[in-house]
């Protein structure tokens, strides 16, 4: 009987835990001082913070509390998840234009690594690497918001990934205008196709479709 009474208990705890509220788990963080970005409006499911060039969404997923810490002047992003139930770190890792990179390492309710996974062994060629290579080649940072560069990671039907890469002219910025697009090798760093493409032409096959059909001739 005792043992039931036991397992009741530990359900409505559990139960009650899980049904903390955004607003009281914002509260546990460093965020709760910062300014809420005016530009969104907060609700029982996100809330927006803002300081300096840094952003911040908290959003209240199924299980975990997730954050998610961005900067306006660079295309970097942190994650962070948190258990709904115990409010520990279940989750950190960090992408570049939502490429994966880095070590992301998941944990389990008590704290403990689960699993790892480094990105960057993904891509001999690194993203660093990269990023230095079209500074070089094109005069283009495609780690700040010049001429709003576009970074990708595509993927053919033989599972070779490529680095994809769209920009402005230097100085053309035009929402109709002409952009340079490129691949490269994620392992090598070779640039294997470059084209260019208008932003508003819907009967223009994209880049990536083009590449492949050079590849099948």
């Amino acid at each position: 009987m005792n043992k039931i009474v036991l397992i009741i208990m530990l359900f409505i705890s559990n139960h009650l835990i899980s049904q903390i509220t955004i607003k009281e788990f914002v509260q546990k963080t460093e965020y709760k001082d910062w300014e809420t970005e005016p530009s969104y409006s907060n609700t029982e499911e996100d809330w927006y913070f803002k300081k300096d060039n840094k952003r911040v969404r908290i959003s209240k997923l199924s299980d975990t509390f997730q954050i998610e810490e961005t900067n306006t002047l660079t295309p970097w992003e942190c994650f962070w998840s948190y258990s709904r139930k115990t409010e520990i770190l279940v989750l950190k890792g960090q992408s570049f234009y939502n490429i994966p990179t880095g070590k992301w390492v998941y944990y389990d309710e008590m704290g403990r690594i689960k699993k790892e996974i480094d990105y960057d062994k993904s891509y001999k060629f690194s993203i660093k690497e990269l990023i230095e290579k079209i500074k070089k080649e094109y005069d283009i940072d495609i780690e700040g918001e010049i001429n709003s560069p576009i970074v990708g990671l595509e993927t053919d039907n033989e599972g070779n990934k490529y680095f994809s890469i769209s920009f402005d002219p230097k100085g053309l910025v035009n929402i109709y205008g002409e952009r340079t697009y490129i691949l490269v090798d994620v392992n090598t760093g070779k640039t294997l196709f470059k084209t260019s493409y208008f932003k508003r032409n819907d009967g223009e096959k994209p880049p990536f479709y083009r590449y492949l059909e050079m590849k099948k001739r």
